[in-house]
């Protein structure tokens, strides 16, 4: 009689671990699955993003642009890194070349002061922010405000569907170079626009 009692406690103990075991096994799933869950954001000065929409916004601009450690001349103008135009202040950049992290700080300054200045001026958060903040890294912030800059208000006044297609059509005709379609600027502004419409 003493044997079975004794054998009846140890299985009612470990039946009472098991389900203890399989209680931890379900909170530690719940948590894995709450922490994928929560979005991870970044912030950029004072302006919360989501992680993933940054990230697609630096890779994009990272292909796009292509990297060169050594300045280079177009239009006129010169660059460095990540399409990283060199200001007046930089005219040292010109005579020497770079760091692929030095690159990389002059590409998160610049889109940093893009970034700010579309939230202040237009307003904008999430995708519509990282949208318009990709096309000004590109075509730069003059030629976005002349450009599509009244269309753009336009829209985000009223957002009626007339607008949205005007800022639409505007904005995928800026992928013209010397006078004639450029495919890869087609290309960018597609993915622009479809980053900016994305629910």
């Amino acid at each position: 009689m003493k044997k079975e009692k004794i054998m009846v406690t140890i299985i009612m103990n470990m039946s009472i671990i098991i389900a203890l075991s399989i209680a931890v096994v379900v909170l530690m799933l719940i948590s894995i699955r709450r922490e994928k869950d929560i979005q991870k954001i970044v912030y950029v000065n004072t302006i919360a993003i989501d992680y993933s929409l940054y990230d697609v916004m630096m890779s994009n601009i990272k292909s796009r642009e292509g990297l060169s450690l050594k300045a280079y001349e177009q239009g006129g103008k010169y660059y460095i890194g990540y399409g990283h135009q060199i200001r007046r202040t930089e005219q040292y950049l010109r005579d020497t070349s770079i760091t692929i992290e030095y690159a990389e700080q002059l590409l998160q300054k610049d889109v940093s002061d893009i970034m700010l200045y579309v939230n202040d001026r237009y307003k904008l958060v999430g995708n519509k922010l990282i949208a318009v903040t990709m096309l000004a890294y590109n075509i730069g912030i003059g030629k976005l405000n002349n450009y599509i800059g009244d269309v753009l208000e336009a829209y985000i006044a009223d957002g009626c569907d007339y607008n949205g297609e005007k800022l639409r059509r505007f904005w995928l005709s800026l992928c013209h170079y010397n006078n004639s379609v450029n495919k890869e600027l087609k290309e960018r502004r597609e993915e622009e626009v479809g980053i900016f419409f994305a629910n």
